[in-house]
């Protein structure tokens, strides 16, 4: 991710008002932050620069109809500009749900790609900010989802998702952010469910991704989570059962902005 100085005669952007943000003006000096974890606007008053963070919704964990297991999901897509120009006017704030995309006006983060599934055969996962199994990141957002279509782990913002053997594969980790003063992390791919009856299913990624679910003769399997909530960390994906399971959902995205 490269950092942009601040450009020469730009001066920050100005606020004339918000809606649907908790402000905060202790956390940085000199700064003040809008965070939006539902929808919401931005008046800007003045144009100019401003620091933004936009994360997608993470990816659903695949599902499984019975006799296989699944994919983690995908993370959602990352963007950080420290030198976004914000233009005059009012700028809709979206933060996607599972799979969703997140906005700030036209700054746009992607929804993650849905976990591999099985369906009498397995299917590939699905493209977007981190890529499922099988899928692919798109416009820079994140990283691939693991080779197989079967139960690998889900991309997520550094590191593609990882190869399962019998337990699922690891989602791939998420990136550690300051916009707010204080360390988060965001966007871990989701763990790939356990692929035999007793097998594990695989770890999410760090930042926020959901652990994948494990394998069980028949019933449900334990351990598969979803992704957290304003992280966009890409769903669990299900275990092995005889029994048709659902995947995990994946972790709202999260929007801030900061100006200063």
């Amino acid at each position: 991710m490269s950092v942009r100085a601040f450009p020469p005669n730009i001066p920050a952007a100005t606020v004339a008002s918000s809606s649907g943000a908790t402000v905060d003006t202790a956390s940085r000096l000199g700064k003040t932050i809008y965070t939006w974890t539902g929808s919401g606007t931005l008046v800007i008053k003045n144009a100019g620069h401003a620091e933004v963070l936009v994360v997608g919704g993470g990816g659903n964990g695949g599902p499984q109809t019975g006799g296989g297991s699944a994919g983690g999901a995908g993370a959602g897509g990352y963007v950080y500009d420290l030198v976004a120009l914000l233009p005059a006017g009012t700028l809709t704030v979206t933060v996607g749900g599972s799979g969703e995309p997140s906005c700030v006006g036209r700054i746009v983060a992607l929804g993650g790609g849905f976990g591999s599934y099985y369906n009498g055969a397995y299917v590939n996962g699905g493209d977007g900010g981190s890529g499922g199994p099988g899928g692919v990141a798109k416009l820079g957002q994140g990283q691939n989802g693991g080779i197989s279509t079967t139960h690998d782990g889900g991309g997520g913002q550094l590191q593609v998702g990882q190869t399962a053997g019998t337990t699922g594969g690891a989602g791939g980790a998420g990136v550690s952010n300051s916009i707010t003063g204080a360390a988060e992390s965001y966007c871990g791919g989701g763990g790939g469910g356990g692929s035999l009856s007793g097998s594990g299913g695989g770890a999410g990624g760090t930042g926020g991704g959901g652990h994948g679910q494990a394998g069980v003769t028949s019933g449900s399997g334990t351990g598969g989570t979803a992704g957290t909530a304003n992280t966009g960390g890409g769903g669990g994906g299900a275990g092995f059962s005889s029994s048709p399971l659902a995947g995990y959902s994946g972790g709202s995205g999260i929007v801030v902005v900061a100006i200063g």
